[in-house]
C-alpha cells in the first residue's frame, strides 16, 4: 500500500514544497488546503494522490530554487504547475 504524505501539523505549502528534492513533484489538492501525493514524477506523485482517493489534483514541479516558488503567486512561471 501507498503511504499518504505526512508533514505534520499546519505546514505550509512552501515549506512542504522547500522539503522537497528540486525536480520532484507535489500533487495538491483541489480546493489547495492539502499535498496529496509525493513523487519522482509526476505520474508518481498523481499515483499517490490516487490511492488515497484524490482522484482529480493540481501537480506542481518542485523549482530548482525556492525563489521560483516564491513566485507562484505572482504569475512566476519558474515552476511546473498542470491542473489534471
Amino acid at each position: 500500500m501507498v503511504k499518504k504524505p505526512s508533514f505534520g501539523h499546519l505546514k505550509t505549502l512552501r515549506q512542504i514544497i522547500s522539503e522537497q528534492p528540486p525536480g520532484s513533484w507535489a500533487a495538491v489538492s483541489l480546493d489547495q488546503k492539502s499535498v496529496v501525493g509525493l513523487g519522482s514524477t509526476a505520474e508518481e506523485a498523481k499515483l499517490v494522490a490516487k490511492a488515497h482517493g484524490e482522484l482529480e489534483v493540481i501537480l506542481l514541479r518542485v523549482p530548482q530554487k525556492m525563489s521560483a516558488a516564491l513566485n507562484l503567486g505572482s504569475g512566476g512561471n519558474d515552476a511546473d504547475i498542470i491542473q489534471d
